[in-house]
């Protein structure tokens, strides 16, 4: 009987020892499935052995209870040790955001200029709009906290203080769900001029029902802006694809340089905006050519390309790759220097929350080379006109860069 006995004590306590195991560090398995992951994935096979020690490290030191956010800082930490641009592992609502643009939005769009900031933008239908804020509106406040960057307002709600035409008022502004439109935009500026406004090149707002009514409307004006501002990019083919309109024959852009063990040499990337054809390709080639597409007819419109700081990825590609075939002059500011093609993955092991999202984790599995075989990660674009925002015209609503485009089109 005491040995029944001292044997159900044993089961109970190696059971519950076990359970409490699970519970201290529930979160721990996250690092072995985000290691092999990115060991088996990521591009350059030399930065991933110093990264495999970083890993066993990191499990080693795995704190007790942590959660699965401070997991995603630890994971973020751990992959700093490779030094690269898209390297990240997501919450679900910052994976949400990017992928189909829906997040606690208040709808203002603002940027720093000259110590200030000053909104550019309220979208349509947001919660700014519907609380009155407008285009130019200077924020002083929030809350009674004094704001000074425009990240400080991002997604905030609270008692906003502004400036209006030298009047201050106090707006109330409720963050919500919101899911912003990031379709292409034709702004027509006068009967030879327009803006071409490209908010993201993710593949939905290229389908050819969307895309080819856009075509259509650019062939009306001589004279383009495309406008990549804040396009931190999406997908190659659609990036592609809207090259392809302002090249008259297929041109080598760059390349994507895959894995020495992949079988084919090299291939050209496919016009195809499904994302299974272009993992399959980068799942074969060890180098992947980006060249424009054959098209029936192309536009021959004086182009200018404005960037910034926030214009990343293949947003990069493009107006470099339209520069150097000598189609774009480039103005604005220096642009981030990501430019790597990342693949997604899902991390299980951190579970998904209430609304059946999950953690996901994106992994660069091929570097970019241009046409002159250079790189651009953490090099970027540096444009061919300097640009900064002048304050006094952002409050009456202007986009001072695009009438110092004009202004140079125009001498």
């Amino acid at each position: 009987m005491l040995k029944i006995i001292s044997a159900g004590i044993v089961f109970i306590f190696v059971v519950g020892a076990s359970f409490y195991s699970s519970l201290v560090y529930r979160y721990r398995p996250t690092i072995d499935e985000v290691c092999t992951i990115v060991v088996d994935n990521y591009f350059d096979l030399s930065a991933t052995e110093k990264f495999a020690r970083a890993c066993e490290k990191a499990k080693h030191e795995f704190p007790q209870f942590a959660s699965a956010h401070s997991t995603v800082q630890i994971i973020n930490d751990l992959l700093s040790n490779i030094q690269t641009s898209h390297l990240n592992l997501f919450e679900p609502e910052e994976s949400t955001k990017i992928w189909f643009h829906e997040s606690i939005d208040n709808g203002i769009r603002a940027r720093d200029i000259s110590g200030f900031v000053v909104i550019f933008e309220v979208l349509q239908g947001s919660a700014a709009e519907k609380a009155g804020l407008k285009k130019g509106d200077e924020i002083l406040s929030v809350d009674q906290n004094e704001i000074h960057l425009s990240l400080d307002i991002v997604g905030r709600s609270g008692d906003f203080i502004v400036v209006r035409n030298e009047h201050t008022l106090s707006v109330t502004v409720l963050a919500e769900k919101y899911e912003e439109d990031e379709s292409l935009v034709v702004q027509r500026i006068d009967e030879t001029h327009a803006v071409l406004r490209v908010k993201s090149f993710l593949s939905p707002f290229f389908e050819s029902e969307k895309f080819s009514p856009i075509v259509k409307e650019l062939r009306k004006y001589p004279n383009l802006l495309i406008d990549l501002r804040g396009n931190i990019g999406g997908s190659f083919p659609a990036m592609m694809r809207l090259m392809s309109v302002f090249i008259c024959e297929p041109q080598f852009v760059g390349r994507l340089t895959v894995s020495p063990q992949h079988l084919v040499p090299e291939e050209d990337l496919k016009d195809d905006l499904e994302t299974e054809s272009q993992l399959a390709q980068i799942e074969r080639v060890q180098i992947l050519n980006l060249r424009t597409f054959k098209l029936k007819r192309c536009l021959n419109s004086r182009l200018s390309v404005l960037v910034d700081r926030n214009t990343s990825s293949v947003s990069e590609i493009f107006a470099d790759g339209l520069h150097q075939l000598k189609r774009a002059q480039i103005a604005g500011q220096p642009t981030a220097g990501e430019v790597v093609m990342a693949k997604w993955f899902l991390i299980s092991s951190l579970g998904t929350i209430s609304d059946g999202t999950g953690y996901s984790l994106s992994v660069p599995i091929a570097d970019y080379e241009n046409l002159k075989l250079k790189k651009l990660e953490e090099v970027g674009i540096r444009p061919d006109i300097f640009l900064d925002y002048n304050f006094e015209r952002a409050l009456l609503g202007n986009d001072s860069w695009i009438d110092e485009i004009l202004k140079l089109r125009h001498k």
